[in-house]
Order: structure tokens, then sequence, then C-alpha cells
């Protein structure tokens, strides 16, 4: 496997790069809160953060299973908090 950080644009690069379509698969701020603290007061939905990482973490009988999580950034105002998701993707977006 060769690095990549010195390289610009991966597509001019390797004609074999297939970059993934986004494909909305949850709305997670629309997921109940269950009264969690909050202490970003205009935040839509107190359980859900500034997602930075996703995994997919199992794959059985066309659902993914996803691993998310929000960190803290270090801040004493934001929460680390996981995620775990099975999301069955639309028929044209499974491998």
């Amino acid at each position: 496997m060769a690095a990549v950080s010195s390289v610009t644009d991966l597509a001019d690069r390797d004609q074999r790069v297939r970059f993934a379509s986004k494909t909305l698969v949850a709305k997670l701020e629309e997921c109940p809160s269950l009264d969690a603290p909050t202490r970003f007061p205009v935040q839509a939905n107190p359980l859900v953060g500034n997602v930075e990482g996703m995994a997919v973490t199992g794959r059985r009988h066309g659902v993914l299973r996803l691993t998310l999580v929000a960190d803290d950034d270090q801040s004493p105002t934001a929460i680390t908090r996981p995620y775990g998701l099975d999301v069955r993707l639309p028929r044209r977006c499974r491998p």
C-alpha cells in the first residue's frame, strides 16, 4: 500500500480509484433525545454531536452495522459519544 499524503488528486494518479457516492441513510437529529442533557442549547438533538468518524463493523443479509463517533475535540462543553446503527441500504447502493 502506498502513502498518499503527498498526492493532491487521487483521481488523476490512479485509474483504479473509485469514489463512493453519498446516500443519506439516517437522520440522526430526528431520533428520540431520551431527555439527554446537552451543553449546547441550540443543538437539535442533545444526543447527536459532530460525527467525525465512521466504520462499517459488520454486514449481514443486506444490513450494514455502522459505528459512528462524535468526539469532544478536548472541549469541556462537548461530549464524546459512539453510535451504533444497523442500516439497510437502498438496492442500488448495495455492494
